[in-house]
């Protein structure tokens, strides 16, 4: 269950996300109060197939899965967790795995689509994953009130998605 998101941080979020948009961008930004999230919407021609959710092994992947879970189930699509892996840690599948059946129910975790990703630039590697994607779902830093509202990742991928993006505020 989600904690209350005070107004401060999520504009603080929304700031720093509008600063990131590149000038002349036909994207639109909207803030979601209730979820601590900034969608940032384009202008694509095509859907995507998945709701796309990149965790890390980090306090904000509750956080991203369950928004993305919530939104795959109410735009009737396939949720996909996707992991970015450096090479430094071990065993990425083990990560994905526990994540889902620690904050998703069963069967939504068994139904949900996984993906590893090999790259040293996590916004590069999920700015390709957002090809097939109807939504891409990621944390705005991998540590609640941070002092940066804005980790590289999700800063590296705003106006750089081929669909819809959302930045959640981890808690």
């Amino acid at each position: 269950m989600r904690s209350t998101i005070s107004g401060n941080q999520l504009d603080c979020l929304a700031a720093a996300v509008s600063l990131r948009l590149p000038p002349g961008a036909r994207r639109a930004m909207r803030t979601d109060a209730f979820h601590g999230a900034v969608d940032i919407i384009g202008t694509t021609e095509r859907g995507g197939h998945v709701v796309a959710a990149a965790i890390a092994d980090d306090d904000a992947r509750h956080t991203v899965l369950e928004y993305a879970a919530e939104r795959a189930s109410e735009l009737g699509l396939p949720l996909r967790v996707v992991h970015v892996w450096d090479g430094h840690r071990r065993y990425p599948d083990l990560l994905l795995d526990a994540a889902l059946y620690d904050d998703l129910d069963a069967a939504t975790a068994a139904d949900a689509e996984r993906e590893i990703c090999h790259d040293r630039h996590p916004a590069h590697a999920l700015s390709a994953v957002s090809r097939d994607a109807a939504l891409l779902v990621v944390a705005a830093t991998g540590k609640p009130a941070a002092s940066h509202p804005l980790g590289a990742t999700a800063a590296g991928l705003i106006g750089h998605t081929a669909c819809p993006l959302t930045i959640v505020l981890p808690t």
